[in-house]
């Protein structure tokens, strides 16, 4: 999955920069260098997501025998599931695909949309579930105090 992501992302940038393209270089050295520079950054981006999922479990661990923290974890797993519910049908199917593993390109197929529509309704939703989430754990906490 992640390689026909970065072939898919390394030939739209070489379709998109076929214009700045200089014939006299080459092309192989190009392609090259941006999927060096792809692999780089994903690299990056999955050890940032990989410690903080790591730092995540210890201290949940740790934390899991507070009554508190179970009545916190499962107030966020409510506030959570009633965003999901809240997703407009399409963008609710893709969530759920996304998430049991299912490649951008069988969501497309799936629901009849395009790779770019899945990856941009998948960004929509991360950033309705967040706000979402951030909304009504604020209340939460307010009502508390």
């Amino acid at each position: 999955q992640l390689a026909d992501d970065a072939v898919q992302v390394i030939f739209v940038k070489l379709w998109t920069e076929r214009k700045n393209l200089d014939p006299e270089k080459s092309l192989y050295g190009f392609l090259f260098t941006l999927l060096k520079n792809h692999i780089l950054n994903m690299l990056r981006s999955d050890t940032r997501r990989i410690e903080r999922n790591y730092e995540y479990y210890y201290i949940s661990k740790a934390e899991s025998d507070n009554p508190e923290n179970l009545l916190i974890d499962k107030h966020y797993n409510d506030v959570l599931i009633k965003g999901i519910e809240s997703l407009p049908p399409l963008k609710k199917e893709i969530f759920h695909l996304r998430n049991t593993g299912t490649s951008y390109k069988d969501i497309a197929q799936k629901t009849g949309c395009s790779i770019n529509t899945v990856k941009s309704y998948l960004n929509q939703t991360r950033n309705y579930l967040r706000d979402f989430i951030s909304d009504h754990l604020g209340e939460h906490d307010t009502d508390t105090g």
